[in-house]
C-alpha cells in the first residue's frame, strides 16, 4: 500500500483516509470477571476492585474498574478500528471513575499524521459511559497497515 509522498498535502493521510475523519464507535462492556482478573494479574490488591462492599464503605456505588483496564479498552478499540496497527505511544486521563458492569462507548478521530511517509497517524480517543459523560479522553500514535473501513470495523474479531 503506498503512503504517499512528502509533495502530498498533509490534510490527505492515506487511502482517501483524512485528518479530522471518525472513527467508528464501538461499545465495551467491562465485566466484574475483568475486573477481577485485571486485578489479580497486576497484583493489585485494592478491594475497591472486587470487592462491592469495601467499595460501597470507600463511598462508591460498586466495583470500580481500574484506570490500566481503561487503557486496555482504549488498546482494544484502536486494534478495531485499525488493521494491525502498532501503537506508538498511548496517554490517558480518566476523568470519572467506571463501575465494573458498565459499558463504554468509544470514539476518536483522526488527529493528523506524525510521519506520511511511514504511515503514522495521530489519534484523539474518548471513552463515554451511557448518559453521554466522558470518562476518559486520549491520544495515541500509531503505525497503521491498513485503515478499516466502518463495515470491516464492524465485523473484528477485536470487538469485545
Amino acid at each position: 500500500m503506498s503512503r504517499g509522498s512528502s509533495a502530498e498535502s498533509i490534510d490527505l493521510i492515506d487511502n482517501g483516509t483524512r485528518n479530522g475523519d471518525s472513527l467508528p464507535i464501538r461499545k465495551y462492556t467491562v465485566t466484574i470477571a475483568e475486573v477481577f482478573m485485571f486485578s489479580a494479574i497486576t497484583w493489585n490488591r485494592h478491594r475497591l476492585h472486587y470487592d462491592k462492599d469495601q467499595a460501597i464503605k470507600e463511598g462508591h456505588d460498586g466495583v470500580l474498574v481500574q484506570r490500566g483496564l481503561i487503557g486496555n479498552v482504549l488498546s482494544r478499540y484502536i486494534a478495531n478500528v485499525l488493521m494491525n496497527p502498532v501503537i506508538r505511544k498511548l496517554h490517558w486521563k480518566v476523568l470519572k471513575s467506571t463501575l465494573a458492569g458498565s459499558t463504554l462507548i468509544a470514539s476518536g478521530s483522526i488527529a493528523g499524521s506524525t510521519n506520511t511517509m511511514n504511515g503514522e497517524l495521530n489519534l484523539t480517543l474518548k471513552l463515554s459511559n451511557s448518559c453521554g459523560e466522558i470518562v476518559c479522553q486520549a491520544s495515541a500514535v500509531v503505525l497503521e497497515t491498513e485503515y478499516r473501513t466502518y463495515s470491516q470495523a464492524s465485523n473484528s474479531p477485536y470487538k469485545n
